[in-house]
């Protein structure tokens, strides 16, 4: 994964890795966000996806940052142990990166977030 990040920021993208090698479930996802990832307002709790991202919108729509790749490295372990919990997150990610995407969600400020999941 360290040439897809080192390519990805080549192309002007600020990167960030998020790992779940620790563990799986819902736990172990919002700590490698919280870990990695600009949140705004933080995330306390590891009880609401709506919370997070939210959370994970409003962090990345306020970085100077226009383009943005989140790498979820080692993924495996985590859709291994948690198949339902896995297909949540990947949502969580892809609905932040489409709707900050949008003109209209974003009030004419769209960022361009690509989502990596590494299932090795």
């Amino acid at each position: 994964m360290c040439s897809l990040a080192s390519s990805i920021a080549q192309q002007g993208y600020r990167v960030y890795s998020i790992t779940t090698a620790d563990g799986s479930g819902r736990a172990a996802f919002f700590n490698a966000v919280r870990a990695a990832l600009p949140l705004d307002p933080p995330v306390v709790s590891s009880r609401s996806l709506d919370a997070l991202s939210d959370s994970l919108w409003g962090g990345i729509q306020s970085t100077d940052d226009q383009k943005i790749a989140i790498i979820w490295e080692d993924s495996s372990r985590f859709f291994e142990g948690s198949p339902d919990e896995f297909e949540d997150a990947c949502s969580v990610l892809a609905e932040v990166a489409e709707s900050l995407a949008d003109r209209t969600f974003t009030a004419g400020q769209p960022k361009q977030v690509r989502v990596f999941v590494s299932r090795e």
